[in-house]
């Protein structure tokens, strides 16, 4: 981690007081923290308007001697100052980095970035939220410190097609969503611990209720660093409660390997799972499992936070068949269909995040998903018989804007764009959807 800078020389001040400060600098520079701190200390009580450089003196002090209790709330004071504020944010970001606070710590660094006229000063917070990148502290590497992270968030919107029907038969309706979740190492932390990951979500239409869903999922990992490799071995249980889903359960195993690139501006990862997915009585015979490796990339530039990720997708599922499978064609007695529920999929992601200042965030993605399956949709009734491929290309754009209130409260207001088109028109759809949210995180 980076130290913070040298101590400041006073400026003029009582005869007292600069003989206090005087010996506390010497102190400092001579490796004697205990005489300079008490040097300091006699100095600030010496004066009724202590000066922000002997505020300053004593802050780095303190944090030499991890007292961050006490070195705090003397940058919170020079925090307030103008002149003083981008490197009082600053250092108010390492004492939490030093406490184990990455959100507290962001927030920090992210106001001496914008606040900065200095290069230097600039250049250092932009380093550590890069280290840190906020926006996916609870999702892509969710709980990296000791201390237990939790996210609750009510969005209340609307969609056009929550049936994912085609477009004549589609119809609009309005729903809630509450998303809980939280995520902390029950031992070590990023460098060595085992961590676990809480997720619940509820989303409930006002008038088509048979498309109400819900889940809980629960995520175990075990990370370490090696270098510049970041390893995150694990597994996960989720548990899908509406009725509509052909999936009750999915028992999940997890490889995430990260390398910081370019100075800690970029950070490549690669991740590989495998999930065997338990399916609801009435779709007892989709059981199977599913394989997914993907490759990805993440940027820092300025403002600018950029993702792209390649992601294959193997679906090997039991297929949903109807009928009499052992009935000869021609016989007036059969009628049953078969669809296949295995694919292949490959899907491409980018995702941009602009902070507009302290407050504003704007974010958009895009994905597009090729789903080709193995075997081809089959409906026979009596004599007549038809068979036809399936490839569905999937298209998705997603914009939001999000105001953070205080340190840890927030509205976001996003719109997402769907269109499948589908070799076979029973699967096309376009859906419109739009949500407003207030959350808080801490």
């Amino acid at each position: 981690m980076l130290l913070i800078g040298a101590l400041c020389l006073s400026t003029a001040a009582s005869g007292a007081t600069e003989s206090h400060t005087a010996r506390g600098i010497e102190a400092f520079h001579n490796g004697s923290l205990p005489q300079a701190a008490q040097a300091f200390e006699q100095a600030l009580a010496s004066t009724d308007n202590p000066s922000a450089r002997l505020r300053y003196n004593l802050g780095v002090v303190y944090y030499r001697q991890q007292r961050f209790r006490e070195s705090r709330p003397l940058f919170e004071s020079l925090s307030k100052e103008p002149d003083h504020a981008p490197l009082a944010h600053y250092n108010l970001g390492l004492i939490s980095l030093a406490q184990e606070r990455q959100l507290a710590a962001a927030t920090s660094f992210e106001r001496a970035f914008l606040l900065s006229r200095d290069d230097t000063i600039t250049e250092l917070a932009r380093r550590q939220l890069a280290r840190l990148d906020l926006d996916q502290l609870l999702h892509d590497r969710p709980g990296i410190s000791r201390r237990w992270q939790s996210l609750i968030e009510l969005r209340l919107g609307s969609s056009n097609n929550p049936r994912l029907l085609d477009r004549p038969q589609a119809s609009s309706d309005t729903f809630a969503e509450l998303l809980l979740a939280s995520t902390g190492y029950l031992t070590g932390n990023a460098s060595n611990g085992l961590r676990l990951g809480l997720t619940a979500v509820n989303r409930q239409f006002q008038d088509q209720r048979e498309q109400n869903s819900a889940a809980l999922s629960a995520q175990l990992s075990y990370d370490w660093q090696q270098g510049n490799w970041r390893h995150s071995p694990g597994i996960s249980h989720t548990w899908l409660f509406d009725r509509r889903r052909e999936a009750k359960r999915r028992l999940s195993a997890h490889y995430d390997l990260e390398r910081d690139l370019f100075n800690s501006n970029g950070r490549g990862d690669l991740s590989l799972t495998y999930s065997h997915i338990q399916a609801r009585e009435r779709f007892a015979s989709l059981d199977g499992h599913q394989g997914q490796a993907g490759v990805g990339y993440r940027h820092h530039l300025g403002n600018h936070r950029l993702y792209g990720q390649y992601r294959f997708i193997r679906d090997r599922r039991d297929d949903f068949a109807s009928g009499d499978a052992t009935a000869a064609p021609g016989e007036e007695s059969f009628d049953g269909f078969f669809i296949s529920q295995s694919a292949r999929r490959h899907q491409l992601t980018t995702r941009w995040h602009y902070r507009i200042n302290a407050r504003w965030t704007l974010t958009s993605s895009l994905q597009y998903r090729e789903s080709r399956f193995d075997d081809p949709l089959e409906i026979r009734s009596g004599e007549q018989q038809r068979s036809e491929d399936r490839l569905d290309r999937r298209f998705q754009a997603t914009g939001g804007l999000r105001l953070r209130i205080g340190s840890h409260g927030f509205v976001s207001l996003q719109g997402t764009h769907t269109d499948n088109s589908s070799s076979l028109e029973l699967y096309s759809f376009r859906r419109n959807t739009v949500a407003a949210g207030i959350g808080y995180q801490f």
